[in-house]
Protein backbone atom coordinates (compact mmCIF):
# COMPACT_ATOMS: atom_id res chain seq x y z
CA UNK A 1 0.00 0.00 0.00
CA UNK A 2 1.29 3.50 -0.71
CA UNK A 3 2.64 5.33 2.36
CA UNK A 4 0.05 8.10 1.90
CA UNK A 5 -2.77 5.53 2.17
CA UNK A 6 -1.25 3.89 5.25
CA UNK A 7 -0.82 7.29 6.85
CA UNK A 8 -4.46 8.18 6.18
CA UNK A 9 -5.61 4.89 7.73
CA UNK A 10 -3.38 5.35 10.78
CA UNK A 11 -4.74 8.88 11.17
CA UNK A 12 -8.36 7.66 10.95
CA UNK A 13 -7.71 4.93 13.53
CA UNK A 14 -6.04 7.42 15.88
CA UNK A 15 -8.82 10.00 15.53
CA UNK A 16 -11.61 7.47 16.10
CA UNK A 17 -10.00 5.25 18.79
CA UNK A 18 -12.34 6.51 21.53
CA UNK A 19 -15.50 6.50 19.42
CA UNK A 20 -18.17 3.90 20.12
CA UNK A 21 -21.20 5.04 18.14
CA UNK A 22 -20.08 4.37 14.57
CA UNK A 23 -18.14 1.72 12.68
CA UNK A 24 -15.44 2.76 10.22
CA UNK A 25 -14.68 -0.03 7.77
CA UNK A 26 -11.79 -0.31 5.34
CA UNK A 27 -12.05 -3.09 2.76
CA UNK A 28 -9.08 -4.12 0.65
CA UNK A 29 -9.24 -6.42 -2.35
CA UNK A 30 -13.00 -6.65 -1.85
CA UNK A 31 -15.76 -7.10 -4.41
CA UNK A 32 -19.49 -7.29 -3.72
CA UNK A 33 -20.15 -9.82 -6.47
CA UNK A 34 -17.42 -12.14 -5.15
CA UNK A 35 -18.86 -11.75 -1.64
CA UNK A 36 -22.35 -12.63 -2.86
CA UNK A 37 -21.13 -15.71 -4.77
CA UNK A 38 -19.16 -16.88 -1.73
CA UNK A 39 -22.22 -16.46 0.48
CA UNK A 40 -24.47 -18.41 -1.87
CA UNK A 41 -21.95 -21.26 -2.07
CA UNK A 42 -21.98 -21.52 1.75
CA UNK A 43 -25.75 -21.97 1.95
CA UNK A 44 -26.77 -25.65 2.01
CA UNK A 45 -28.48 -26.75 -1.25
CA UNK A 46 -31.70 -27.66 0.57
CA UNK A 47 -32.05 -24.03 1.72
CA UNK A 48 -31.49 -22.46 -1.70
CA UNK A 49 -35.11 -22.97 -2.75
CA UNK A 50 -36.34 -21.00 0.26
CA UNK A 51 -33.46 -18.56 0.73
CA UNK A 52 -34.43 -15.22 2.24
CA UNK A 53 -32.63 -11.96 2.94
CA UNK A 54 -31.74 -12.91 6.51
CA UNK A 55 -30.15 -16.20 5.43
CA UNK A 56 -28.14 -14.47 2.71
CA UNK A 57 -26.88 -11.72 5.01
CA UNK A 58 -25.77 -14.31 7.60
CA UNK A 59 -23.28 -15.62 5.05
CA UNK A 60 -21.75 -12.30 3.92
CA UNK A 61 -18.22 -11.27 4.89
CA UNK A 62 -19.80 -8.40 6.82
CA UNK A 63 -22.32 -10.49 8.79
CA UNK A 64 -21.06 -9.01 12.07
CA UNK A 65 -21.10 -5.41 10.84
CA UNK A 66 -24.05 -3.01 10.83
CA UNK A 67 -25.51 -1.99 7.47
CA UNK A 68 -23.99 1.10 5.88
CA UNK A 69 -25.75 4.37 6.72
CA UNK A 70 -23.35 6.72 4.95
CA UNK A 71 -21.13 5.84 2.00
CA UNK A 72 -18.38 8.39 1.32
CA UNK A 73 -16.61 8.04 -2.02
CA UNK A 74 -13.52 10.19 -2.36
CA UNK A 75 -11.21 10.84 -5.26
CA UNK A 76 -13.79 12.38 -7.58
CA UNK A 77 -15.51 9.12 -8.60
CA UNK A 78 -19.31 9.12 -8.54
CA UNK A 79 -20.00 5.39 -8.50
CA UNK A 80 -19.99 2.56 -5.96
CA UNK A 81 -17.59 0.37 -7.94
CA UNK A 82 -18.83 -3.01 -6.68
CA UNK A 83 -18.33 -1.93 -3.06
CA UNK A 84 -20.75 -3.15 -0.35
CA UNK A 85 -23.64 -3.13 -2.80
CA UNK A 86 -26.05 -5.07 -0.60
CA UNK A 87 -24.99 -3.48 2.67
CA UNK A 88 -25.34 0.07 1.35
CA UNK A 89 -28.68 -0.38 -0.41
CA UNK A 90 -30.36 2.26 1.83
CA UNK A 91 -27.28 4.38 2.59
CA UNK A 92 -26.88 8.05 1.91
CA UNK A 93 -24.15 8.62 -0.67
CA UNK A 94 -21.60 11.44 -0.48
CA UNK A 95 -19.07 12.03 -3.24
CA UNK A 96 -16.04 14.28 -2.83
CA UNK A 97 -12.92 15.05 -4.86
CA UNK A 98 -10.80 15.16 -1.71
CA UNK A 99 -9.19 12.24 0.06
Amino acid sequence: MPPKTLSAIDNAVLQTKDNNGMVLTFAFDYGAIEELLTAIKQIPPVQLATIDEQTLFQHLYTKDFPNVNLMIRCGGEQRLSNFLLLQSRYAKLYFTKDF
